[in-house]
């Protein structure tokens, strides 16, 4: 019995052994196929495709790239392949720059607006300081005013009820209760001003 499973076992793991092979060539196939590098012609002809726009830092570049390409077709028609091989890694070389010059153009004009955007934020943060320092200011001198208008009323209120009573006789007939006044001397109420005995 032994034997027999042997035997029936063989042809499956040949069959699976198949499938792994057969998976793995798949995979090393397409993956050499995707990992192709793209010839220097097309990518050129792509970076040059994709930012039309071209900007006064990034025109120069362009054109020595499109100046190698039309080159490097003139030696690929002479029979020259191995110059137009050059020339066309020579023209990507240039459209790449192109597209970096671009890159950086596009970097430093942000760069640009943060710069003043943050200036402009220094310069608000700097008047919001200048403000709070002077509303301060305003607010230690007027609790300053506050405090010395309260330390004058409270010594007025004192010395309003005080003086009055102090300097002004009373009247005999005002009040049943006052005493007589004494010969030369002035009578001194018992209590405040509109506080009832």
């Amino acid at each position: 019995m032994r034997c027999c499973r042997l035997v029936m076992c063989r042809p499956r793991s040949h069959r699976i052994a198949a499938a792994v092979i057969g998976a793995t060539l798949a995979l090393t196939t397409w993956g050499a196929i995707a990992a192709r590098p793209i010839s220097d012609r097309a990518e050129a002809e792509r970076i040059l495709q994709t930012q039309p726009s071209a900007s006064s830092a990034s025109s120069g570049p362009r054109q020595m790239a499109r100046a190698a390409l039309e080159r490097a077709d003139r030696a690929r028609a002479s029979g020259d392949d191995v110059n137009a091989g050059r020339l066309e890694a020579l023209g990507r070389e240039w459209a790449e720059l192109a597209r970096d010059t671009e890159t950086t153009a596009d970097a430093e004009r942000s760069a640009t607006a943060a710069q003043s955007a943050a200036a402009s934020a220094a310069t608000r943060v700097k008047r919001a300081r200048a403000l709070l320092e002077e509303q301060m200011s305003r607010r230690a001198r007027a609790e300053g005013e506050l405090r010395a208008l309260r330390d004058a009323a409270d010594a007025g209120v004192a010395s309003a009820v005080i003086r009055p009573m102090v300097q002004s006789p009373r009247p005999a007939a005002s009040s049943a209760r006052s005493r007589p006044a004494a010969s030369g001397s002035q009578s001194v109420p018992s209590a405040l001003p509109g506080v009832e005995p």
